[in-house]
């Protein structure tokens, strides 16, 4: 990636797949530090690899359904903590439908923990909690209002100009994805 940007060119990537902030890991950390961290990690690599004023270009998502988005979406609210990265939430029809109806979003991690038995009842708002799923998967959840997750993206946007959307669903059904489902594109480039 890195050797990609020195060369002045653009890398798309999903981090999805990133344990969110919290979150037990077995190890001497003891928890997770999320999802953003990873991504200044990244963005001080893009700003050391610039020459000779340009830099590389990147483009980071992260799923609507992962835990960390609030803090996803405030990244570039804080001066130069993520400045050399762009940043897009891959957004999915059912958030939509959710933020319609004025109802709650349940972030999950993994984003394919099935929680369709989950009792709802003995989670906190908006604090991550660990779950066990359908068929004994182990994971977590998060609960926040629809439309304060769509407030604080408009917000962090209009100020900022991130976070961007990636709208999941339009993007597999307008791509080769739809021809080709064993090449399942998940992020884009930023230098499309």
């Amino acid at each position: 990636e890195v050797n990609l940007m020195k060369r002045r060119g653009g890398v798309g990537r999903d981090m999805s797949t990133i344990r969110p902030a919290g979150a037990v890991v077995k190890n001497a950390a003891n928890t997770s530090s999320g999802v953003v961290s990873m991504l200044e990690i990244s963005n001080t690599a893009i700003k050391t690899v610039a020459m000779g004023g340009r830099r590389g270009a990147a483009m980071y998502s992260l799923d609507i359904y992962h835990p960390d988005i609030p803090e996803f979406i405030n990244a570039k609210l804080e001066n130069g903590k993520i400045s050399a990265a762009n940043l897009s939430i891959r957004f999915r029809r059912e958030f939509f439908i959710a933020l319609k109806r004025k109802e709650n979003w349940v972030f999950k991690f993994p984003i394919d923990l099935d929680i369709t038995n989950l009792d709802y009842s003995k989670i906190q708002l908006e604090a991550l909690t660990p779950v066990v799923g359908k068929n004994g998967k182990e994971g977590y959840v998060k609960i926040m209002s629809a439309e304060k997750i769509w407030d604080m993206f408009i917000s962090a946007n209009h100020t900022s100009g991130d976070p961007g959307g990636l709208f999941l669903d339009a993007h597999y059904r307008q791509s080769p994805d739809s021809v080709y489902p064993e090449f399942r594109g998940e992020s884009t480039n930023p230098c499309q």
